[in-house]
Formats: C-alpha cells, sequence, structure tokens
C-alpha cells in the first residue's frame, strides 16, 4: 500500500476528474550514457539542456529570490533524477515490500505535482489528481516518464519567469501566491528526493546526493 497520505491537497476548486489541461504527456525517449567519463559528462549527455551547474552541486547564492528558489527546484529535481541513473524499467518499478512509492512512481507524482500547482494553482487552469501516478501502469516508461519530467521543469520555470513577483497571486485562496507555490514545489521535491534516496539504497545499496 502506497503512503500518500501526507500530499499536499490544492482546494476543490482546482482540482476536478476531467480537467480542461491535460495532465503531463509521456512522449519522446531518452537513454543513460554508459560509456566512461564524470559524472557531470554523464548526466549532461542523459538530461540534455537541464543538465546545469545548480543540479550537479548546491546552488550558488543570488539576491533575485525567484532565481534562487528556481535554482534549488532545480538542484533538488537533479537529485531524484540521479536517483534513477541506470536503472531498468523493472528495477524503477520495484518498491520494498511494496510499502513506498516506486522511483518511477516518484518521477511521475512530482510532474503531476508541478503541472497541478503552476497550471492549476497559478494559472488558474483546471486541473486533475489521479491515485494511479504514484503507480503508473506498463505503458509509462522510466525513459518517457523522465523525458516528461524534464519538460515539465522547462515549462515551470517558464510560467515563473514570466510573473511580475513573488506576491503574483494564486487561483486557490488562502495566501497561495506565487512564493508559497514555489515554497511548496520545493519542499514536495525535497520529501521525495529523500524517499527516492531510501528507495534506491534498499534496491541496490546505492548512496549518495
Amino acid at each position: 500500500m502506497h503512503h500518500v497520505h501526507h500530499v499536499h491537497q490544492p482546494s476543490a476548486e482546482g482540482v476536478t476528474r476531467m480537467g480542461e489541461v491535460s495532465p503531463p504527456v509521456f512522449l519522446g525517449s531518452a537513454s543513460f550514457g554508459q560509456g566512461r567519463g564524470s559524472t557531470e559528462i554523464r548526466l549532461a549527455v542523459y538530461f540534455g539542456s537541464m543538465a546545469t551547474k545548480q543540479e550537479l552541486s548546491f546552488p550558488d547564492g543570488t539576491p533575485d529570490e525567484t532565481e534562487l528558489f528556481l535554482r534549488w527546484l532545480n538542484y533538488l529535481r537533479g537529485a531524484v533524477l540521479r536517483k534513477v541513473q541506470g536503472l531498468s524499467d523493472r528495477d524503477a518499478r520495484w518498491t520494498p515490500d511494496g510499502s513506498l512509492i516506486s522511483l518511477l512512481g516518484i518521477v511521475n507524482h512530482l510532474t503531476h505535482v508541478e503541472w497541478r500547482w503552476i497550471e492549476g494553482g497559478m494559472l488558474g487552469q483546471k486541473v486533475s489528481r489521479s491515485e494511479e501516478e504514484f503507480s503508473p501502469g506498463p505503458e509509462l516508461t522510466l525513459d518517457a516518464a523522465l523525458v516528461a519530467y524534464r519538460e515539465r521543469a522547462t515549462a515551470t520555470d517558464a510560467v515563473v519567469r514570466s510573473m511580475s513577483s513573488l506576491a503574483e497571486p494564486g487561483r486557490w485562496g488562502d495566501g497561495r501566491d506565487l512564493r508559497w507555490v514555489l515554497l511548496h514545489l520545493i519542499n514536495e521535491t525535497a520529501r521525495h528526493a529523500g524517499h527516492a534516496d531510501a528507495t534506491r539504497e534498499l534496491l541496490d545499496g546505492t548512496t549518495g546526493e
């Protein structure tokens, strides 16, 4: 049974069963570099334009608060993605005694979290939520899920940078402005990065950020 009770739920007016905005589409493919080379080179080959310095080391400081939040979010996304490096689809679906979300489920869930809070919480589109995002079916491969996460990250960053300030009001009320939403995404991604760290270590002993 998946432990999903801790995931923050958006307000009811922001989520519908049939969304006007489609959930993330899992298109494309990608593969990890298998040759010798530094971790940074191998990640750059895989992540393409998303393989920034911020994903490979602690983010640099900046007086621009919006950019600081995005740098930390990008770093934490990278921490999640590094935990699936070198895994087969079968291993990416593994859970210890079925008690945690799989690594594939974590990537898929975080893709949907960003989609809901940016498209729904900030842009006011109707979005949806399904328990199936925690345990995607066989039609979603690991490669496709990673491509979707990368594309969602690019879209999220673009929307955030298009807004005039962190005080930009959200659409779900209760003081949930852009600053609140970004902090929520950072928190959610950080918690699941730790979750991914534990799952990967239990899977094959891999440790480290």
